[in-house]
């Protein structure tokens, strides 16, 4: 839990390093059940994979700010975050307030797979774990 944590930290500073370090470069980034529009909603592999998805998602927002978490719990091999977060988009200036979930799966280590989902609940309900 302690290295999500630090990767959270790390991305609030818009900083990388340790993201490459425990990232499989394999890694899968899976965003199918976000409901995102269709060029953030897909299977990314791979550092640029994930590299491309963020940045296309930081392209579309003026302002990001945590209103919310992150939580963390550990399930075996896996660790559940989630937070709500408040946005604006650079387009339309319009504000949104959103709820997100990541299930992070670890092997010997390194994350392999981040599956995002829209709220909390979903993400906890796909590692298993009581909401």
């Amino acid at each position: 839990m302690a290295t999500i944590q630090a990767l959270f930290e790390e991305f609030a500073r818009r900083e990388t390093e340790l993201a490459l370090r425990t990232y499989d470069e394999h890694v899968v980034w899976d965003t199918r059940s976000l409901g995102a529009a269709p060029d953030l909603q897909g299977v990314f592999h791979g550092y640029e994979g994930v590299r491309t998805w963020w940045l296309r998602w930081l392209e579309a927002w003026d302002e990001v700010a945590m209103v919310d978490g992150p939580h963390h719990r550990p399930s075996g091999s896996q660790v559940v975050s989630w937070w709500r977060q408040r946005v604006r988009g650079k387009s339309s200036g319009a504000g949104l307030e959103m709820e997100v979930g990541i299930v992070w799966t670890f092997e010997k280590g390194r994350i392999v797979r981040a599956a995002v989902f829209p709220s909390g609940d979903e993400a906890r309900r796909a590692a298993e774990l009581s909401a």
